[in-house]
């Protein structure tokens, strides 16, 4: 059932195409300040040193994206996320990262979002602690002893029907159930700084999921929250942080400047075993400290060390002394001059529709396949074919103004044969008329219209543009004729794409009761023998769209106020 606030309003978000809505327990606590990109940045590479904690189904149940072992088996008796906390201090750690979801799709949280897939959730209410909430004991342990307590989530998620697959794009229940899943985490336990994702750019890419659509939440739900995903990347792509995940190759490079993250386990596995309680595969102190920290900070690198819990919930004591000894160890070298200015990033990246090409497999060019660095066969690429020029063209579904950047990015691999060293950039609003874009910026150098033919990032901006259509044409490439794209990407400054202000906050404060969602129509509630309900619609910013009077228990929001695809808000007032 509704429960009233004080005022008579209740509190819902809903996404009008799919149509979304969370009946919201609690506004996050307002920030006294919103940072810019760029500070954000720079408070998260001073932290340094922080906490992975893989504490999960697969505690239980050992494997990788199981589909729904029985949810009983989660049983932490002893659960103490203010051990956990004890054991980073002592290890100067100043964060920790807790895995609210992985791919399995189990939440340790009570989400109360319906999955795609028409099943039951998949949650820890399911579980033998039923009443508990992991994700709210670790935030408030963590709060207390001084640390962040960031979050992680797996977009790819197997109990509950998203598919690890870059090419089939997702259903309105899928971007409704993950939509619904972010907003539970960041409305209802306090101020998130960091936001981890996972099964993203190597499971699930950047154009089958609206991306942009997940950013301007976050951003508009917590706007000091920096976003991390792992892609395995040299440089950021579409997200606050490189982020590096070790698997025997991939480290971050010499020389690195931007702000970066490496993560690495502390025993054999990710999540707990039985050597994690015997201590027989801990990392030595000589390799978190030396080879790892005193390593990496210095490259503007924090270091996430995974300490998972056993299944009683708490760190085993030989992580807990491990700990112990490299918080003696070591400290953090305070004299590491600033993080320096970070090149500008797409903070309003815009999803494509579709994708088109003179030649090749287009839908290569956005699948946002990228991960490994080294590795081929995680990457996907665009391979002309024919005399160039050769080009490729993304639609985006409607015109969107304000975009400004396009990044290229080119093999990855020490082969650049391929890699696009001379280009065009046409933009369109109708798909027939195209206008050259003929003045720009090569950001970080060189010069607009020519790339160099290394592997890393190639940014431009140009003045704003208002289109629908962008088109990058390959003049000349570095060896052969035939181009290369591993992925394009394309947008602007936050706003491009949706307003984030901190209006939002204001709008959504007040009590929440349940969270749920609704895909279609939206039910506000049982009908009110002789009431009638005062309906509010605001956008992300939380300024209001429009208003009107129901007595009606379900409405739809395309209708009554004629609102276009997007996240909203909703208030429904009960009136005397």
């Amino acid at each position: 059932m509704f429960h009233k606030k004080p005022d008579g309003m209740f509190n819902l978000v809903f996404c009008s195409a799919t149509v979304m809505v969370w009946l919201l327990l609690s506004a996050t606590a307002a920030s006294a300040q919103t940072f810019t990109l760029d500070s954000l940045q720079r408070r998260y590479v001073d932290k340094r040193f922080g906490m992975v904690i893989h504490f999960n189904m697969n505690t239980y149940s050992p494997g990788w994206a199981n589909n729904r072992v029985n949810p009983l088996l989660f049983n932490p008796t002893n659960l103490d996320c203010a051990q956990w906390a004890a054991a980073a201090k002592a290890a100067k750690m100043t964060y920790g990262v807790l895995t609210a979801k992985h791919h399995d799709g189990f939440t340790i949280w009570p989400s109360k979002q319906t999955p795609p897939n028409g099943q039951s959730v998949y949650t820890i209410v399911q579980s033998s602690q039923s009443t508990m909430d992991v994700v709210k004991s670790y935030t408030d342990a963590f709060r207390a002893a001084g640390l962040w307590p960031g979050l992680y989530m797996s977009m790819f998620d197997v109990a509950n029907g998203v598919p690890r697959s870059s090419t089939t794009r997702w259903t309105p229940a899928i971007r409704t159930f993950i939509l619904g899943q972010i907003t539970e985490l960041l409305t209802g336990y306090g101020e998130i700084p960091i936001f981890w994702f996972d099964g993203y750019a190597w499971a699930t890419g950047h154009w089958a999921n609206p991306w942009q659509e997940i950013r301007d939440t976050i951003k508009a739900l917590q706007p000091n929250c920096l976003i991390v995903e792992t892609n395995g990347m040299s440089l950021p792509w579409e997200s606050d942080a490189v982020f590096i995940e070790e698997d025997g190759t991939n480290w971050i490079p010499p020389g690195n400047t931007n702000a970066a993250v490496q993560a690495s386990s502390i025993s054999g596995n990710w999540f707990w075993d039985n050597s994690a309680t015997s201590g027989s595969t801990l990392k030595s102190v000589a390799n978190i400290v030396t080879t790892h920290l005193n390593a990496l900070n210095p490259l503007y690198c924090n270091y996430q060390l995974n300490c998972p819990p056993n299944r009683q919930g708490l760190m085993d004591t030989a992580i807990v002394n491990r700990l112990t000894a490299v918080g003696a160890a070591w400290s953090p070298n305070l004299s590491r001059p600033p993080l320096p200015q970070q090149p500008p990033m797409i903070e309003s990246p815009i999803t494509p529709v579709s994708v088109t090409a003179t030649s090749g497999t287009a839908l290569n060019a956005i699948d946002g396949v990228l991960d490994r660095i080294v590795t081929a066969g995680v990457q996907t690429l665009w391979q002309s074919t024919g005399a160039l020029p050769q080009s490729v063209t993304l639609d985006f579904g409607k015109s969107y103004s304000n975009i400004t950047y396009l990044f290229y990015l080119p093999r990855r691999l020490a082969n650049t044969t391929g890699n696009i060293t001379s280009y065009r950039i046409y933009v369109s609003t109708n798909g027939t008329t195209f206008t050259q874009i003929t003045t720009g910026t090569a950001i970080g150098g060189g010069t607009f219209g020519t790339w160099a033919p290394d592997s890393t990032i190639k940014r431009v901006s140009f003045a704003p543009q208002t289109a629908r259509y962008i088109r990058l044409e390959a003049v000349a490439v570095n060896g052969g004729t035939s181009a290369v794209i591993c992925d394009l990407s394309v947008g602007g400054p936050r706003g491009t794409t949706a307003v984030s202000k901190p209006e939002l906050k204001r709008t959504l404060q007040g009590p929440e009761t349940m969270i749920r969602t609704a895909i279609g129509r939206v039910n506000i509630g049982p009908s009110i023998a002789d009431k009638r309900r005062t309906v509010a619609l605001y956008d992300l910013g939380g300024h209001l769209v429009g208003q009107k009077q129901v007595d009606k228990g379900t409405i739809d929001l395309h209708e009554e106020f004629g609102a276009a695809d997007g996240v909203y808000i909703v208030r429904v007032k009960v009136d005397k």
